[in-house]
């Protein structure tokens, strides 16, 4: 009667995928924080991507799942291209 936690892994990163495009496709996760305000059911979701900040060698993106009753989950992902810093073009990409 509830969305495991796995499956809103994937609500996650697509909502992430969604959000990113082509904009960086060599970006990948390095830390994932999740908060869960409560359990969701099986109803309708709604999960979205937002940039939170652009550092040197990586970025953090913030991504909420809420349903009709409001936000379940919160989260904080931080992504990076292995082996190098973000150039000044990829961070302004980023910050559209």
């Amino acid at each position: 009667g509830h969305v495991d936690p796995a499956v809103l892994f994937t609500f996650l990163e697509e909502a992430r995928a969604a959000w990113l495009g082509d904009r960086l496709p060599a970006a990948v996760v390095n830390h994932v924080a999740v908060g869960y305000r409560r359990p969701l059911g099986r109803a309708p979701v709604t999960v979205t991507c937002t940039l939170d900040a652009v550092g040197r060698a990586s970025f953090r993106t913030r991504e909420t799942v809420a349903d009709e009753d409001g936000v379940a989950v919160e989260a904080a992902t931080t992504l990076e291209v292995p082996g190098r810093a973000l150039t000044p073009d990829e961070r302004e990409e980023l910050a559209r």
